[in-house]
């Protein structure tokens, strides 16, 4: 199996409760870093609101007030095409490698960090049909039981899993939330959904240390397992 990169995103989002640098001040040190400044509207839960975006390749940032509270400040890195991070952290390639250094030059270090966010989302090949992996994974008396509620015989012989959603806790404050479902523009691929959250910088550098293709491969071969059970 395969992890698709085209059309694959990652978002990390790092939130203060105390702003850390001026507007001008982050239009600075974005420019000195080569990103071109593209003024733009982001819909939020009351509105749209004007922001000034920033971009360099593949890596696009923004800052903007938290819409669920606006004493709150987020900092937000969108990198298209890639689910590897590695080097975003290591410093090592092109566009990724800048977004220590914009922390930086912005204060946003350790203590000053109330939560940070890392949002994944790819699609990816698959060895068995996503559905089946995802129903056998699922016991099937469960199943029966469930279709049994339902006075009529409408869902035909089965009842299957169509969408697998797991969770440290709900809502998410702290640690993961993992979707799994077939990809809608073609059922026989899975669509990925990977949250991690903490507000601790180094718990979060340690969890991008060890994600990436492999770890999507990882769990997709736990699915497929399910099915010779």
């Amino acid at each position: 199996m395969s992890v698709i990169s085209i059309g694959s995103q990652i978002q990390l989002v790092y939130q203060v409760d105390f702003l850390t640098f001026t507007p001008e001040r982050f239009t600075q040190v974005l420019k000195e870093k080569g990103f071109q400044m593209t003024p733009t509207q982001v819909i939020t839960p009351q509105g749209p609101i004007q922001t000034q975006l920033f971009s360099k390749g593949n890596l696009m940032i923004s800052f903007a007030q938290n819409p669920q509270n606006p004493n709150q400040f987020q900092i937000v890195f969108q990198i298209l095409n890639t689910i590897n991070l590695i080097s975003a952290f290591s410093g090592s390639t092109s566009p990724d490698q800048d977004i220590r250094t914009i922390l930086i030059g912005l204060n946003v270090v350790d203590d000053v960090v109330s939560q940070i966010t890392f949002n994944c989302t790819t699609r990816a090949d698959a060895t068995v049909e996503p559905i089946k992996g995802l129903t056998a994974g699922i016991k099937p008396e469960l199943l029966e039981e469930i279709k049994k509620a339902f006075a009529s015989s409408q869902f035909g012989p089965s009842l299957n899993v169509t969408s697998l959603r797991l969770g440290t806790a709900f809502p998410l404050r702290k640690g993961i939330q993992l979707i799994l479902e077939p990809w809608g523009n073609d059922p026989t691929k899975f669509w990925i959904n990977l949250i991690f959250q903490t507000k601790d910088m180094s718990e979060f550098n340690e969890f991008i240390r060890g994600f990436g293709e492999s770890t999507i491969q990882s769990l997709l071969g736990v699915v497929a397992a399910s099915v010779k059970y």
